[in-house]
């Protein structure tokens, strides 16, 4: 349930993942009060940029991350999160041990209840991996008081959803939803947001269908008959409780 107390960091490999893939979400904690934080691993500057590559010849991989930062930033302003890139590079993108202990500092200064990642299996985009596994690393290490004793660990595991890659790669990458979120209300929101990444024009058309196909799923599986456009995501962790929901 969302509250004013509820936190929730999203972490994305590239500029756009986060809205694209969970900005609906986003916006709902926007409208609910919660607090949202946003973690940009990198800003896509190599490889999630081409039509910058192709069409202006000599650009440099600063002018990019310029460039995206600035899309994504004015995303962010508008499903009201607050965001910060960690700069780390793309194509690829890799994790060492101080780049593991960056991210768990990041996740216990923030101490969030709820985070957002990349499923661990995404043949066609490796960074993606790479990151999904890393934040569950990370969640672990940020409860283990011995890592970084200078930050307070964090008093339990954040729960951990995982976000969709391509819907086309589903058949490889293995990708089953156990969790549907109705995001019609804030739809627009999240498209105004996806707009700004005029750097990636196509994502507005792509996830429009990706909604609609989600939605449909949504109001089937989920019973919500009113649903037109829902984001999936697959728990890391079951749930526990005194009573099924």
């Amino acid at each position: 349930m969302l509250t004013e107390e509820s936190r929730i960091m999203v972490i994305g490999a590239h500029a756009s993942d986060y809205c694209s893939r969970c900005g609906g979400t986003l916006a709902l904690y926007g409208k609910k009060n919660g607090k949202a934080k946003i973690l940009l691993v990198s800003h896509g500057e190599r490889g999630e940029s081409p039509s910058l590559w192709k069409e202006r010849p000599g650009i440099t991989e600063e002018e990019i991350r310029k460039i995206r930062w600035e899309e994504a930033l004015g995303a962010a302003e508008i499903l009201g999160a607050e965001i910060v890139a960690l700069d780390f590079g793309d194509n690829p993108l890799l994790f060492d041990r101080e780049r593991l202990l960056i991210l768990t500092r990041e996740i216990r200064l923030f101490g969030p209840d709820t985070v957002l990642t990349h499923w661990t299996t995404d043949p066609y985009n490796p960074d993606h991996e790479t990151v999904g596994k890393a934040v569950l690393n990370a969640c672990h290490y940020a409860t283990v008081p011995g890592v970084e004793p200078e930050v307070s660990c964090l008093p339990a595991h954040p729960r951990v959803f995982f976000f969709e890659p391509d819907v086309l790669a589903t058949p490889l990458s293995k990708f089953d939803p156990d969790v549907y979120i109705d995001v019609t209300e804030v739809w627009e929101i999240k498209m105004e947001a996806l707009r700004q990444f005029e750097t990636q024009r196509y994502l507005v058309d792509y996830h429009t269908m990706y909604g609609e196909y989600r939605g449909f799923h949504a109001r089937s599986l989920g019973n919500l008959p009113d649903c037109q456009y829902a984001e999936p995501f697959r728990r890391c962790q079951p749930y526990a409780g005194r009573y099924l929901v």
